[in-house]
């Protein structure tokens, strides 16, 4: 699906995806060269590459939110790492503050950690983890789940994964070429 076929729900969403990434990489602002090219969208899941017009820099996305909640994965060709970032809204974090997250699918496994907060703000992110068994059991999880429940910090939120099979599919097809680093 290109761009200009987005539903009006979800160009608000999108949007809201596009304010995840730039926590990310501030770099994606206003006056950025970055631009969003191959949008697939599915239920509540996009999936989309991004590139940076003026370096060719590409990286690809999948997200799933609902209500001001996001869980985001980022792969990288050029670095061969990914990252996971999840945002809930009605916090704020210092960058590089620690804050406890604990996640699940539907009623899996309950995992626990401290994340970093990224910019000053309501998100945090597992930046390059060394262990790609995670990525690949989160995208499992998450393509044969239904709803992704998250705890950032003091804030609870469920996102509802309507669209995941199909999303991490597109997504897997994306990367599957590249060699993530153990």
């Amino acid at each position: 699906m290109n761009n200009s076929t987005l539903s009006r729900p979800n160009i608000r969403w999108l949007l809201l995806v596009s304010a995840a990434l730039l926590v990310v990489d501030p770099s994606h602002g206003q006056d950025s060269t970055w631009i969003l090219e191959n949008v697939g969208e599915y239920g509540n899941c996009i999936v989309s590459d991004h590139m940076d017009r003026l370096t060719d820099e590409r990286y690809h996305s999948l997200t799933c939110s609902e209500d001001h909640r996001v869980l985001n994965f980022n792969v990288y060709p050029e670095l061969g790492r990914f990252s996971a970032i999840f945002s809930t809204m009605g916090a704020y974090y210092d960058a590089g503050d620690r804050v406890n997250v604990a996640y699940r699918v539907d009623s899996g496994r309950l995992r626990e950690g401290t994340w970093v907060a990224a910019n000053g703000v309501d998100a945090v992110f597992y930046r390059y983890p060394t262990n790609t068994t995670w990525l690949t059991n989160m995208l499992n999880e998450i393509m044969e789940g239904d709803l992704f429940l998250m705890r950032v910090g003091d804030i609870s939120g469920v996102i509802a994964l309507n669209g995941s099979r199909e999303a991490v599919t597109d997504f897997v097809a994306r990367i599957a070429h590249i060699q993530i680093a153990d």
